[in-house]
């Protein structure tokens, strides 16, 4: 089955490198731009019981690289945790 891309939903990224935004390093930029792909029109992504260890497995990345990226993602203001988990 081909792509129909007139039917795919898609996100926007800006594209202009500040500071700040490349001092958050390579890691938490990549979790954050495919996070970007998996959270729903609200922003929203349950990860359940699983936490971390579940936005790992969604993003497809080795958790030892999600678990400090999303620390900083979170100091930073880029995400919001909400929720019991």
């Amino acid at each position: 089955m081909s792509m129909r891309w007139e039917d795919e939903r898609y996100v926007r990224v800006y594209t202009r490198d500040t500071p700040e935004w490349i001092g958050i390093g390579w890691e938490a930029r990549s979790v954050f731009y495919e996070l970007c792909r998996k959270v729903d029109r609200t922003g929203t992504l349950d990860l359940g019981r699983h936490g971390v260890k579940g936005l790992a497995a969604v993003v497809g990345m080795p958790l030892d690289i999600v678990e400090p990226a999303f620390a900083v993602l979170l100091d930073d203001g880029c995400l919001e945790r909400t929720g019991n988990v």
